[in-house]
């Protein structure tokens, strides 16, 4: 995660922005605890949840839309049915037409993180999937989350007074997810290094 810090280390506080989610029935898997696949759910809705409130994100008629070109998610011990799961978010990077999030996923009252991972969106134009500068309200919400707000206003690219947009709510493995794949993938990491 951030810096040199250890996944066992994070902690909620670690964090600008948090979303409570309810765990289903349905999200345990045979070993009746949650599923892998569903912490990417929570870091979706989690992620794209706080671009739509605090950022105008609209995922469907917006001029830009987010490629995950890259996830990761670190289990550092179970969640089960019907526990509660308040997800945490920052930004550890933010470029020019990328960002890269950083989640924490705690169980409700606990303080030691359940699972922690990154999540890098690209920002592309809708129609021409060309990279496309992250510009507005949406990259002050991004800057926001910035976990260590850089003092030059240069390193964000120009003056940005971040939104106020309060919290909305207080195993052991690693996998790693790429949704782009082929000639995309490459096409998308290159640029958002450039970033």
């Amino acid at each position: 995660m951030g810096g040199n810090m250890n996944a066992r280390d994070e902690r909620r506080q670690h964090y600008a922005h948090s979303r409570r989610i309810p765990t289903r029935w349905r999200d345990n898997d045979v070993y009746q605890h949650i599923n892998n696949v569903i912490y990417y759910e929570f870091f979706d809705t989690l992620i794209n949840g706080y671009l739509m409130d605090a950022g105008g994100l609209d995922y469907a008629a917006g001029e830009t839309v987010g490629f995950a070109v890259e996830t990761h998610c670190q289990f550092l011990q179970p969640v089960r049915f019907p526990e509660v799961v308040d997800a945490c978010l920052r930004v550890g990077h933010l470029g020019r037409t990328s960002v890269r999030y950083e989640i924490g996923i705690f169980k409700a009252g606990e303080e030691s993180a359940a699972a922690v991972g990154y999540f890098v969106h690209v920002f592309v134009d809708r129609e021409t999937h060309e990279p496309a500068p992250i510009a507005g309200r949406l990259r002050e919400a991004m800057v926001a989350l910035i976990r260590n707000p850089p003092r030059s206003p240069r390193q964000v690219r120009g003056r940005l007074k971040p939104p106020s947009v309060p919290p909305t709510g207080q195993g052991e493995g690693s996998a790693t997810l790429s949704v782009l794949t082929g000639w995309e993938w490459g096409r998308f990491q290159r640029q958002a290094l450039k970033s």
